[in-house]
């Protein structure tokens, strides 16, 4: 199995001013690094971007922070997918409960005692 190379947007889920710096020091620890080029119509100032392992990229940014762990953001990492799934789940539920407010409501309105007014009362 070949191991996943990223770009550091492709990572962080956003831009970064920090690729000299992962490139830097990808080239001191002797890490194989890869490039990918980017398509022709892409209005972008480069040509194609530098892809890193997946592992180096998890350790520099553990164990380097360069900004906030906080404003890092994956759109692919396992928790934006389980917060997704989450997401779904909440709408079916919430789409359940209004079509069963729904059926209740409807059952109310067909028991529900009504008195015709022009009729004459017994008493």
């Amino acid at each position: 199995m070949s191991e996943e190379y990223l770009s550091l947007y492709e990572y962080l889920g956003r831009k970064s001013d920090h690729g000299k710096d992962v490139y830097r020091c990808s080239q001191e620890h002797k890490i194989k690094t890869g490039y990918r080029e980017l398509p022709k119509d892409y209005n972008a100032n480069y040509e194609g971007v530098i892809t890193y392992p997946r592992m180096f990229l998890e350790e520099y940014f553990k164990t380097k922070p360069v900004e906030p762990l906080s404003a890092i953001v994956r759109q692919n990492s396992p928790e934006i997918t389980e917060l997704k799934i989450l997401c779904k789940r909440v709408e079916a539920l919430e789409n359940e409960i209004f079509l069963l407010k729904g059926a209740i409501s409807k059952k109310a309105d067909d028991t529900q005692l009504t008195i015709d007014f022009n009729d004459e009362v017994p008493f």
